[in-house]
């Protein structure tokens, strides 16, 4: 009787602290509103330019391209203040604030960054970037990002996307609609599409397009871009 009496204690108290741990972690698990500012600035700041010539880099398989890097840095700067010519060492710094202070790049002059200037040209003597314009032929590409979550759990924010790779064939005007840049999957394809592919119906594709997922870690007082990677 008394083992069994023990026993019972034992497996109350077992189920008491599993209840505990168990209320511990689902508070710290918590749905943010993807509308919210805090979301929107994580998500806009990391994923910032539309040109799908630059974010075809940044959902590469192979990691984040040091021309990613670039870009996010820089336009981490110019959206607070555009100083014209940047220093290579503001650059870095744009960088780690958005990829953490671990965060390396390797300069150099980088093409198709749109924010009024078609790229900027690195002087190494003066460890300066340059803003050049004449972009020269642009495809008609686009990648449609629509957000679907964002969680809070512990120190780290989970925001989950779903996006798609719309390419135009400038010489057929063919229009063809992938599941995510890397053309896994051919969803649609659209003959002698006249306009502009931003114009394209991106609901009626969007629930075939890929899912990613961006987790983001607490450095210091802000967040920094942990990883990227695909999930669906």
């Amino acid at each position: 009787m008394k083992k069994y009496k023990r026993f019972l204690l034992g497996l109350f108290f077992i189920l008491i602290v599993s209840g505990i741990v168990f209320l511990i972690f689902q508070g710290k698990n918590t749905t943010l509103d993807i509308h919210s500012a805090f979301v929107q600035d994580l998500y806009c700041n990391i994923s910032p330019n539309k040109n799908a010539y630059i974010l075809k880099q940044f959902y590469d398989s192979n990691g984040i391209s040091n021309d990613y890097k670039i870009n996010i840095g820089i336009l981490n700067i110019v959206h607070k203040n555009d100083p014209g010519i940047l220093d290579a060492l503001d650059v870095e710094q744009g960088v780690k604030e958005l990829l953490g202070e671990d965060a390396t790049i390797t300069h150099e002059t980088i093409q198709f960054f749109i924010n009024d200037h078609c790229g900027y040209t690195y002087e190494a003597t003066d460890k300066k970037y340059i803003p050049f314009d004449g972009c020269g032929g642009i495809p008609d590409e686009y990648i449609y990002q629509k957000l679907l979550s964002a969680q809070k759990v512990g120190d780290k924010i989970i925001l989950q996307e779903q996006i798609l790779d719309i390419f135009k064939d400038l010489n057929s005007n063919e229009v063809f609609v992938y599941n995510n840049v890397e053309h896994e999957k051919l969803i649609d394809t659209i003959q002698e599409y006249e306009g502009i592919v931003t114009e394209i119906d991106d609901s009626k594709y969007i629930d075939a397009g890929s899912v990613y997922e961006y987790i983001f870690r607490k450095e210091k007082d802000h967040y920094v871009l942990e990883s990227l990677k695909k999930v669906g």
